[in-house]
Formats: structure tokens, C-alpha cells, sequence
């Protein structure tokens, strides 16, 4: 159920998010590695030749001939609008092919740098990451009508019994008219414990990618625009639950915005009390403190949701939280470790408070941070921090060392940040 509910929450406009392997079916076996499908959305196969095609859809089709056995070749035979798989495809015969190597190479250089066969795997081999297209099946709908003439429990519409709430919250969470009250009363509706905090996780997660946080003049003395500043404080302050650090760094950062740099310090002090050893990050191995914290018997008595506040730091997607410093380099949302957003933060701060000494501290500490890789994952976000040194550096005059820093960040840079 909790993988389900995962998945469906996760689920983006562009990609559908599948648990699968022996995790998603509910078995934990001690090395088992996470196996995820990402179902891309604007791309199918077809195999129907008189099938409506849909605009800014690209299609394929299977071809058996040539091919070894259990394998296919994918070629194009419509798309309109914007074409992503432009750069992977392989002329063959006067028509266009999609290159599974190409595309997979293109896709090594973020959180799965190797290939493993058809899937691309973290460092550690702890995860496998699977592109998969749909296939349009002729006459499904036959198909599935006839799937549910079966009177079986195994039947049941689970997603519509566990999935009807969150659908709620999960759809208005885009609208600025999204009524937090209505969803949290439709939240704690439910009887169950588990249930209720499962759900009041995921609510945490889905308030940081709100419209309603979109950028506004701070005016004191105007009264809609104080109600939208509450109401955007009050939807900070429910993003504070599903994790130990990033909401709290989204609320330093709105008041960043609003030019309130000392309640943005006090903010920024505490999240860096909590971002300590033990905590776990996405990329980084864990250690024997670690291992021993999470066997004892305060931590396994907690649920999914509590064990996550308690220990989990995550990687922070700025969207237009993101201070004005930072250029826009036109992918929305900017990826930052915790712990560097935390230290250049703060010197932003004592930047415009113009207190000198605590600016380079600051800097001192950001540097420290980044050399050392506290809390970084992945090489993605090793050239993030050291873009943002260079920032740093950049703003506060030296340009030399700021040149360093930009030079040192081109050896992380990513070929291409496709499909995330």
C-alpha cells in the first residue's frame, strides 16, 4: 500500500513513477536492490495502424524483423510539437530508430551514473532506474471490460478506495484556489493512523510545489497582499513535516525574499542543528552509527512518515522560492544540497545586512562543506555547489577565486540533465 501510495503521489505530468521488483511487490530481502520504472507520458508504441494520434505525442512502432530474440527496434512514425528524442535517434534504412544507447548515455551523468544492462544503477548498485514506453493495445477496452466482470476481492478498485482523498489534494495542490482546510479535514477523516500520517507526509510534500508560491512584492501596508503573505506562511509552515530540513530551508528562503534576514538566520541556525551525522541522505552510504540508530527500538516503533522527519534530509527543489541571485539557467526547479543552501543563504543574508566578518565566515563554511561533501550525492550536485562558490566569491568581489570555483564546478557538469 505505502509503494502504491508512493507512486501515485510521485507521479509527475510527464512521467508515471512504478515501484516494481521484489520491493514493490512488499518483499525486503537483505541486498535487494529498489528496481523503478518511469513511464514516460509523451511517447507510445502503437501497433494499430488506423489509430487518432494525439497532438505532442511522439509514436513508435515495434519492429520484430532483424532483431534477436525478446528484442525489439522502436521506430518513429508521428510526433508533433516539441520533439525530446531528437538527439536518440539512429537513421537505418531511410527511417529513424530510437537508440537505446544513445538515450541511455545521455542520462548517466545525475543520481545513476552506470548502466547496467537495459536499466541505469546508482554507485552502490542499489538501485535500478528502467525508461519505459506504453503500448496501445488494440481493442484494450475489451480487455479491461472483461477483466472486471470478475467478482473477486483481488478486483476491488483499490486506487479508488485509498486514492479518492489524496486525488483531491493531489489535483487543486496546482491551483492557487486550493483549499488547505478542505484537504486537511478530508485527511483526518480517515480512522487509521498509519493511513492519516501517510497521507499528511505526502500533503507536507506537495505544499512546496504549490503556485500559490509564486514571487511577490512584500508591501506592509496593503491588506490582500498581507492576507497572500499569510496564507503563503501558513503553506510553508505545513511543508515542514516530511523531512527533517528542506521545509525549514523554504521558509528561510521566503523570508530571504521578503527581506527579513534575521528571522531567516534564526531559521537557517536551526536547520544546520539538524542536519547532523546521523541523519540519512539519498547518495551517501550508511554508516555503522547509523545502522545502530535505526535498529533501535524508538526508531522501528515509528511509522514511515514520523522516521522520515525524524531522520531523513532531502535534496531541496527550489522553484520560485529560489533567491534572487541565483540566474536562471530555464529548468523551473534548482537543485541544491541542504547544507550548501544553508551557508550561502546565510551569507546572502549578512551580505545585504553588510556584516562583512559573518559573510566570510560563511563563504569559509560553504567551502568547507563543499571539499569535505557533507551531504552531497551525487556529482550533479557537487557542480551545483561549487556554481554556487563561485556565486559567492563572485558577489562579494573576489573574482578571481570565483573564476577557480566556476572551473573546478565544469568537471561535475552533467552532459545533459534529461528525464529529471
Amino acid at each position: 500500500m505505502m509503494n502504491n501510495a508512493k507512486d501515485y503521489l510521485q507521479t509527475m505530468r510527464n512521467c508515471t513513477f512504478i515501484t516494481s521488483g521484489s520491493f514493490g511487490e512488499g518483499l525486503v530481502m537483505r541486498g535487494s536492490d529498489l528496481d523503478v520504472m518511469y513511464v514516460c507520458k509523451f511517447a507510445e508504441v502503437c501497433e494499430d495502424k488506423n489509430m487518432c494520434f494525439k497532438p505532442n505525442i511522439t509514436y513508435f512502432v515495434m519492429e520484430a524483423e532483424d532483431s534477436q530474440p525478446c528484442f525489439v527496434r522502436l521506430r518513429l512514425r508521428y510526433f508533433t510539437g516539441r520533439f525530446f528524442f531528437a538527439s536518440f535517434l539512429e537513421e537505418i534504412g531511410g527511417s529513424y530508430y530510437l537508440s537505446n544507447a544513445r538515450l541511455k548515455e545521455q542520462m548517466t551523468d545525475l543520481r545513476c551514473p552506470n548502466i547496467h544492462c537495459p536499466c541505469l544503477s546508482d554507485t552502490h548498485d542499489t538501485m535500478d532506474i528502467a525508461l519505459c514506453f506504453r503500448n496501445q493495445i488494440p481493442n484494450g477496452h475489451e480487455l479491461t471490460s472483461r477483466i472486471y466482470k470478475e467478482q473477486s476481492c483481488s478486483h476491488i478498485d483499490i486506487r479508488k478506495l485509498l486514492f479518492s482523498p489524496i486525488a483531491y489534494v493531489a489535483y487543486h495542490a496546482q491551483m492557487k484556489t486550493f483549499d488547505y482546510e478542505k484537504a486537511i479535514h478530508v485527511i483526518l477523516s480517515f480512522e487509521s493512523s498509519k493511513i492519516k500520517y501517510l497521507y499528511l507526509h505526502f500533503m507536507s510534500k506537495f505544499c512546496c510545489i504549490s503556485d500559490q508560491f509564486l514571487p511577490f512584492k512584500f508591501i506592509s501596508d496593503n491588506k490582500s497582499t498581507y492576507n497572500e503573505y499569510s496564507s503563503r506562511l501558513s503553506s510553508l509552515l505545513q511543508n515542514t513535516h516530511h523531512d527533517a530540513v528542506s521545509g525549514w530551508l523554504m521558509l528561510a528562503s521566503f523570508f530571504y525574499g521578503t527581506k527579513q534576514y534575521y528571522i531567516a538566520l534564526g531559521i537557517l541556525q536551526y536547520s544546520l542543528s539538524k542536519c547532523s551525522s546521523e541523519k540519512l541522505y539519498h547518495g551517501m552510504d550508511v554508516s555503522y552509527t547509523q545502522h545502530k540508530l535505526l535498529n533501535m527500538k524508538l526508531l522501528k516503533n515509528m511509522s514511515f512518515a514520523q522516521l522520515c522527519k525524524f531522520m531523513l534530509v532531502n535534496v531541496l527543489d527550489l522553484i520560485s522560492l529560489r533567491p534572487r541571485e541565483i540566474p536562471d539557467e530555464g529548468e523551473g526547479i534548482y537543485n541544491i544540497p541542504p547544507v550548501v543552501y544553508s551557508h550561502f543563504l546565510r551569507f546572502l543574508c549578512h551580505y545585504h545586512l553588510k556584516n562583512t566578518s559573518k559573510y566570510l565566515d560563511s563563504i569559509n563554511d560553504l567551502q568547507t562543506t563543499i571539499e569535505e561533501h557533507y551531504f552531497t550525492g551525487n556529482s550533479y550536485e557537487t557542480y551545483v555547489s561549487y556554481n554556487t562558490l563561485g556565486l559567492t566569491f563572485e558577489l562579494s568581489g573576489d573574482k578571481k577565486s570565483a573564476k577557480r570555483a566556476y572551473k573546478q564546478a565544469l568537471k561535475f557538469k552533467p552532459r545533459n540533465r534529461v528525464g529529471w
